[in-house]
């Protein structure tokens, strides 16, 4: 798992996808995008592990070819 300082906050990885924030929250809450940790409190911001979100994305890919 990578340091705090190298996670992705939901905004980055809304961008990286070119998808709404809501819309990460909803692929993490469904299991299709786990995040490496929550932040603590009703509105705490999900942190992704760079990795991770690369693998989505690579699988994303690969579904939207095929």
């Amino acid at each position: 798992m990578p340091k705090d300082d190298q996670l992705l906050p939901t905004s980055r990885v809304a961008k990286m996808l070119g998808v709404d924030t809501r819309t990460v929250h909803r692929l993490t809450t469904n299991g299709h995008l786990p995040s490496a940790y929550k932040v603590p409190g009703a509105t705490g911001t999900y942190l992704f592990d760079p990795v991770v979100v690369d693998m989505y994305l690579r699988q994303k890919a690969a579904r939207d070819a095929a």
